[in-house]
């Protein structure tokens, strides 16, 4: 037998974690029962020093694995086994335009929106592509812009016609959609349960006087009225969760504030089905944030009965879900591209008239070498798509991350799966 070698000895509070990469498996222990323990990993050759029970857990856990156990070979496997399944997700954006203007979107938003020409050639390519991959599981992920200015013209009609499909051909369907959630009436919520949404990501961005300067609207608070949607959303669909994604910055960090705001709308029945969502504005340095307020965040979050989302960590061995064979974006405009968040003039192909994605270049996005030998793979799995297929589309190679940064992903990932235990 062998240590293996993703076992992360990670400081936390006033003990240490130990992690491992693989299973995401993790044990916390005290200051010298982790200096002792790293001492034997480092050391031990013979597997007798260590008593049954914790040899026994050290192998159910993958911190002790056998000798001819290649772990290259179980990331590559797992990473094949995510990237081909049978599940195809296809993010639309039916427009480009959107209700707000918040500083950090990088998008344009300009008033454009898919045509019926495009409609159509949509409707085709889910048709051929359902038929040709003996695809398991159907999903269609809303995004824009805001998807929502275009529910009842194209949201409806691509729905409908993909659910009729799916039950012809015995896939399971479900639609998702990321929203700013100001438009989600009544109207558009009863016809959500008839269109089968069942995942929701909907934004704030502090509290309300944070979230009503980034997402202004003339003639009332749109905090508020975002709230109050998704209260109604979970009253009506009772089979629902929403991924309530909080975008922080220097500037909007005091999260007892936002709770108490949060508590004044959202009663507690339904804040166990609320998975909150800590995301940092890309525009802001990691360096600016010191993780203990992003702790305490989760903290007071789950003490108010909130759920916590599991943050970064690569459970699934891939770098982004963009990355699945089976995962396609279509821009308003017929462009194709596998990553949404792109100007839709870089995409790299088109729908033809039958709805077949003609591609102009291949997505790369096979691991670098240089991050093969690295202690963190199973953690980062090479970082985001875009920029693995840029670095070997250009043979150059940049890594993005600090060791901090992954011990902080450690950190977080293993106290919102405390928290959540405890709620």
């Amino acid at each position: 037998m062998k240590f293996s070698k993703y076992n992360y000895f990670v400081p936390f509070k006033r003990s240490f974690i130990l992690f491992n990469g693989l299973s995401h498996k993790f044990m916390i222990l005290s200051k010298n029962t982790a200096k002792k323990t790293e001492n034997v990993f480092k050391s031990t050759k013979n597997f007798k020093d260590l008593s049954p029970i914790i040899l026994n857990k050290f192998k159910n856990s993958m911190f002790i694995i056998e000798d001819d156990f290649d772990e290259h070979n179980y990331i590559k496997q797992k990473y094949d086994e995510s990237i081909n399944r049978k599940y195809y997700t296809l993010s639309i954006l039916p427009t480009y335009n959107c209700n707000f203007s918040c500083w950090y979107c990088w998008q344009k938003h300009l008033k454009e929106t898919m045509s019926e020409e495009i409609v159509e050639k949509t409707k085709k390519h889910i048709e051929l592509y359902l038929r040709k991959n003996e695809i398991k599981l159907f999903e269609l992920a809303w995004f824009g812009g805001e998807p929502l200015l275009q529910f009842k013209k194209h949201i409806v009609n691509i729905s409908r016609f993909a659910i009729n499909l799916c039950n012809e051909l015995n896939i399971k369907f479900f639609n998702s959609i990321t929203t700013n959630g100001f438009l989600m009436n009544k109207t558009i919520v009863d016809q959500m349960k008839e269109l089968h949404f069942s995942s929701f990501q909907i934004t704030i961005d502090g509290d309300r006087d944070s979230h009503n300067k980034t997402r202004h609207d003339s003639n009332s608070s749109s905090f508020d009225i975002i709230l109050k949607n998704i209260v109604y959303l979970l009253q009506e669909l009772n089979y629902v969760r929403v991924t309530l994604r909080y975008n922080y910055t220097t500037e909007n960090l005091n999260i007892n504030l936002i709770v108490n705001q949060l508590n004044e709308i959202i009663p507690p029945e339904l804040r166990n089905r609320i998975d909150f969502l800590p995301r940092k504005v890309w525009q802001i340095e990691d360096e600016k944030i010191d993780n203990s307020i992003i702790l305490k965040i989760l903290k007071t979050i789950s003490k108010n009965g909130y759920n916590i989302e599991n943050p970064d960590i690569k459970s699934n061995f891939t770098a982004c879900y963009v990355e699945r064979k089976h995962f396609n974006t279509i821009f308003h405009s017929g462009a194709v591209d596998k990553c949404s968040n792109i100007d839709p003039a870089a995409a790299k192909g088109y729908l033809n008239n039958d709805g077949e994605i003609i591609w102009n270049s291949e997505n790369n996005f096979n691991l670098n070498n240089e991050c093969l030998p690295c202690v963190f793979l199973p953690l980062c799995m090479g970082g985001c798509s875009q920029h693995k297929d840029y670095y070997n589309k250009n043979n150059c190679f940049k890594c993005d991350y600090s060791e901090k940064f992954f011990y902080d992903m450690i950190v977080n990932y293993c106290e919102a799966i405390f928290l959540n235990q405890k709620r």
